[in-house]
């Protein structure tokens, strides 16, 4: 398994260069480091610094790995005349960890996949220009649901989950839609996010939801709430119905210092990933919409 995936890799170099295995292995130079590029300022092409020639071919880069004491293989980097075409990097027991490939603009195109330290594929994104566009599939590493999911223009649009016989499994964010949000300061010093989310289950919704909301602020966590959007023994949120919840952080900022902090806040629904909201620079006074 652990050269399952560098076999992958090669076959993907063949293509590039267009040769055979062995003519990889015969005629393909070692790869240049990548420290010993440089990036032309007027052309932005990747140069080699010996002899300022235009770069074509691969770079690498290693990493020492403490645990073993040895230096592995953390990137290599395909070049065509000096723009980067795709990157391949690695964990330290050598499998393939990511692989993306660029347009000629450097923005990230096509299906760019990641894996596990076991090799075992992790996610599956389609990009075009730089942003997440069409379908991206996740996979557990062990037990729960595959999610797929539709982006646009880094937005996401539509998910659904799958058990490991791909039969298609009902969760909560196919009973509760968001028709709404907004975010701010609240009282100008707390960052708070209000929410409201409609029932389209289609019929009374009845059972447990429980949404978490983290808040972050230039790298560091500044409040985690919990709270029950609804208790299965409540009476149940009727059809087509909706309901407001609302999170605030736990730091406050001084007046006016909320301008020029940027907050953000992740939720969750039942432990599962919902939606990051960017904490707009606004003042709010109330916890409704």
């Amino acid at each position: 398994m652990e050269r399952q995936i560098f076999t992958t890799f090669l076959l993907c170099l063949f293509t590039l260069f267009g040769c055979s295995k062995e003519g990889v292995e015969q005629v393909q130079e070692e790869p240049i480091l990548y420290r010993d590029l440089y990036r032309d300022d007027s052309t932005m092409a990747l140069r080699v610094r010996k002899t300022k020639e235009v770069f074509t071919g691969r770079a690498a880069n290693y990493m020492y790995d403490s645990l073993t004491g040895k230096y592995y293989l953390e990137i290599l980097r395909i070049v065509r005349d000096g723009i980067i075409d795709s990157d391949y990097l690695y964990h330290p027991n050598g499998n393939l960890k990511l692989k993306a490939a660029y347009n000629k603009d450097g923005k990230i195109n096509g299906v760019t996949k990641t894996y596990y330290e076991d090799g075992k594929l992790k996610e599956s994104v389609s990009f075009v220009d730089g942003k997440m566009n069409g379908e991206a599939e996740f996979f557990p590493q062990s037990g729960g649901f595959k999610r797929v999911s539709v982006y646009k223009d880094d937005s996401l649009i539509t998910s659904k989950w799958y058990d490991e016989s791909g039969k298609r499994v009902i969760t909560v964010f196919d009973k509760l839609e968001l028709v709404g949000y907004k975010t701010g300061f609240y009282n100008f010093t707390t960052p708070m996010v209000v929410m409201k989310l409609k029932n389209i289950l289609g019929k009374p919704l009845s059972e447990d939801i429980v949404i978490d909301a983290i808040f972050v602020c230039d790298n560091e966590e500044i409040g985690r709430k919990l709270d029950y959007f609804q208790f299965a023994r409540d009476i149940p949120l009727g059809d087509g119905i909706a309901k407001q919840i609302d999170f605030k952080a736990d730091t406050q900022f001084g007046a006016g210092g909320y301008k020029s902090k940027k907050v953000e806040c992740t939720v969750y629904i039942n432990k599962t990933f919902f939606k990051k909201f960017s904490i707009e620079n606004d003042v709010l006074f109330t916890n409704r919409m």
